[in-house]
């Protein structure tokens, strides 16, 4: 008599989700390990100092490069830096997303938003413990500076979550991670550009 194995549903599409994760999150390792070693948020030669766990995503619309946050050796990072193919710049948003260690003890991942022609950046932070608050934080990148978006719906809190651009639906959509509390992990949610909406389960 044979025995079958079941998973649940959703277990194979998150692993799928969470592969895409770790390899956005793996680009930040790998760019502290190539990085040249120095203290600070940046280093004398014009370039990011070494680091893990940072964020990063293509800017289509500025042709571009964008690194943000990590941590050193000492230390939480929210710098932002540019990179054109030939210089990194660093650059002085009048806001900023707070850093990697502060909101989450995992990377978080950044993605392009072509229809809207910003980079999306999806975190959990915890505003205040058992409220409604308690839900992600939403920021774009304009190629300038960083804006904290107000919704009128939230995903609620993951870490490890992963996005993605869907060209068919023009949405951000945002599955997957690990969830705080009670949490469903299988919830899909898609960004529109003014809010989040629930698009339903994991497909089996």
């Amino acid at each position: 008599m044979s025995t079958e194995l079941h998973r649940a549903p959703w277990s194979r599409p998150l692993v799928a989700i969470a592969f895409v994760a770790v390899v956005g999150a793996g680009l930040g390792a790998f760019f502290g390990i190539r990085a040249v070693q120095g203290a600070g948020s940046g280093t004398a030669s014009g370039q990011p100092a070494a680091r893990i766990g940072a964020a990063m995503a293509y800017d289509a619309a500025s042709r571009t490069v964008v690194l943000f946050g990590g941590q050193d050796r000492s230390r939480t990072l929210d710098d932002t830096w540019t990179w054109d193919g030939t210089n990194w710049t660093k650059r002085h948003p009048t806001k900023t997303p707070p850093g990697f260690g502060e909101a989450t003890p995992f990377p978080q991942q950044m993605v392009y938003d072509p229809a809207r022609k910003v980079i999306l950046f999806v975190l959990p932070v915890q505003h205040a413990a058992s409220t409604a608050d308690n839900t992600m934080d939403t920021w774009t990148w304009n190629g300038v500076t960083w804006t904290r978006l107000n919704p009128a719906a939230s995903p609620p809190l993951r870490d490890g979550n992963g996005l993605a651009y869907d060209a068919k639906r023009s949405l951000v959509v945002f599955a997957g991670g690990f969830p705080f509390g009670g949490a469903d992990p299988t919830t899909t949610w898609g960004w529109n550009g003014v809010t989040w909406s629930e698009l339903g389960g994991l497909p089996a």
